[in-house]
């Protein structure tokens, strides 16, 4: 079972790491949603949910920067490709925000313009979830350096 496989290595993991990142209170004047890569057609993925109600609980995720007014960075890979778009209601609510298309980059962070796009928030704390989170976020959380 995937999920117990999973959990497995979270276990035998997390003393390793446990220390080399602190925990840290969110703070509004700190924090930067990501929405990254929640596309219409990754949807098809998420085999733990009923995807009526995977779909509610992404748009909730991505309600978050208009509940706190933080920045928003909206970025795809391979929008015009099998993966999709975001769905509208997301573009609808973040009409300013930058949407960086990676034409295919796994890692978001490879990704120039998303980098330099989320430096220029000067924000140091990065909320983010995703679909395909053992790939999406893991890159994300392995490579991002610190923005101070």
């Amino acid at each position: 079972n995937m999920k117990l496989f999973s959990l497995a290595l979270a276990t035998l993991f997390t003393p390793i790491f446990a220390d080399k990142v602190p925990w840290e209170r969110l703070e509004i004047d700190k924090a930067v949603l990501l929405i990254l890569d929640l596309q219409v057609g990754l949807y098809g993925l998420a085999r733990d949910f009923d995807p009526t109600l995977y779909q509610r609980n992404l748009l909730a995720h991505a309600a978050i920067g208009q509940i706190f007014d933080i920045p928003v960075i909206l970025t795809t890979s391979a929008q015009n490709g099998p993966n999709g778009p975001l769905p509208k209601e997301i573009l609808e609510m973040y009409p300013d925000a930058p949407l960086i298309q990676r034409n295919g980059q796994v890692s978001a962070w490879d990704n120039e313009h998303f980098r330099n796009a989320v430096r220029a928030t000067n924000r140091t704390q990065i909320i983010v979830g995703g679909i395909v989170t053992d790939v999406c976020m893991y890159l994300l959380s392995t490579t991002y350096p610190p923005l101070a």
